[in-house]
């Protein structure tokens, strides 16, 4: 029995299904108007833990567990994901991301919900996705004896495809109340106090600034995740940004959706700008350590002026 499991439940299993960037979307729509995931951080072992919270007061069933569906470059996972990964009852699932763009994540989706319904290991499977591709998927879960429920945030609008919710054994959408002890704004995603112009982008007004504020708050992040070895990486390869970081750049601040040239060149000229200012402030710091080590110096060789050479043994005084 998993440790999300309660001693007391009915005979059964369930799983929970988790669309990451159909949920970074709705959850980031509905608490601060964004589907910028880049803006966003969350507490994955709450969220996850009140997620089986909810679907198991309902199901009265055993988590099996719990499938996190995401995509990654060379489906290699980043350092958020592997911590993910490492919670109990987790199951984290890869697709690729190419250009920007997410590979075979609702390929991975089908494959598990057929998976499952045809071993009969679960009688119920709650899917947190809305994409109209998995409509196929579901249906031939249910005729397999599976009950498949969608879930997610409660946004203005539905973000389900409509044959989705038509094909869905039930629906449960939750308010703010739920998701915002779990997500939350980025801490370093405002703006810094020392702001420097961005380069002009093939694209108009404010729309340049915001991009390049959000390639500056994902480089921001990078770089306090990034060893030593990697930065230097990315600062010899300028200018341009080596491609599995340049891809999570892309792919983290577009939803999904296709950029134009002005956003890209915008994003990007973010990213650098922040770099920039990190060897500004490595240059900086080695500087004060040489003035620090400098001034230390001269103060001991003052002192030892001051008072004099020691005198030679057997001189007189």
């Amino acid at each position: 029995m998993g440790p999300y499991a309660r001693e007391d439940l009915l005979a059964g299993r369930y799983a929970i299904f988790v669309d990451a960037a159909f949920l970074w979307a709705s959850v980031g729509e509905l608490l601060f108007g964004t589907n910028d995931r880049s803006r966003l951080t969350c507490d994955y072992d709450g969220l996850v833990g009140a997620l089986v919270e909810a679907t198991g007061d309902d199901a009265r069933r055993e988590l099996l567990r719990a499938y996190w569906y995401d995509g990654a470059v060379n489906k290699v996972p980043t350092p958020e994901q592997k911590r993910l990964g490492q919670l109990p009852s987790v199951k984290l699932r890869l697709g690729r991301i190419v250009g920007g763009h997410q590979k075979g994540v609702d390929s991975l989706i089908v494959l598990d919900l057929l998976k499952l319904a045809t071993t009969g290991m679960v009688d119920t499977i709650y899917l947190l996705s809305g994409d109209d591709d998995l409509t196929e998927g579901v249906r031939e879960a249910q005729a397999l004896g599976v009950r498949v429920v969608l879930i997610g945030a409660a946004t203005p609008l539905p973000r389900q495809s409509e044959a989705l919710l038509l094909e869905a054994d039930g629906v449960e959408l939750w308010d703010e109340a739920f998701w915002r002890p779990h997500v939350s704004r980025a801490s370093r995603e405002a703006e810094p106090a020392h702001h420097h112009e961005p380069r002009s982008a093939p694209a108009g007004g404010e729309a340049v600034h915001t991009f390049e504020r959000v390639g500056y708050a994902f480089s921001t992040r990078w770089l306090d995740e990034a060893s030593d070895e990697e930065v230097e990486r990315v600062r010899r390869s300028r200018p341009r940004i080596p491609s599995d970081i340049d891809s999570r750049l892309l792919w983290d601040t577009s939803a999904g959706r296709d950029l134009s040239e002005g956003e890209r060149v915008a994003l990007r000229d973010g990213f650098w700008r922040a770099v920039d200012e990190d060897a500004a402030d490595e240059a900086a710091d080695a500087a004060d350590a040489l003035d620090e080590a400098v001034d230390a110096g001269g103060a001991g060789d003052g002192r030892e002026g001051a008072a004099g050479p020691e005198p030679a043994e057997g001189a007189s005084a």
